[in-house]
């Protein structure tokens, strides 16, 4: 479910802006639960799989390449 709302219905969309900088920054020197190497925000991983996709293509196992 995505819910969509008007931040400036809450807060001045600056001080959200603020805010949001300081939690990312805050959650990436968050120490990684056991077996993790980083703490993550939902989306981080695909971000960067889909950052490096797109400077190495997606990777295709020899079956779906034939």
């Amino acid at each position: 479910m995505v819910i969509g709302t008007r931040i400036d219905m809450f807060i001045e969309p600056d001080a959200f802006k603020r805010e949001m900088d300081q939690y990312v920054q805050r959650t990436g020197q968050l120490e990684p639960l056991e077996g993790h190497v980083e703490a993550f925000l939902a989306g981080d991983i695909e971000a960067a799989r889909e950052r490096q996709y797109r400077e190495e293509g997606v990777p295709l196992r020899a079956k779906h390449r034939n």
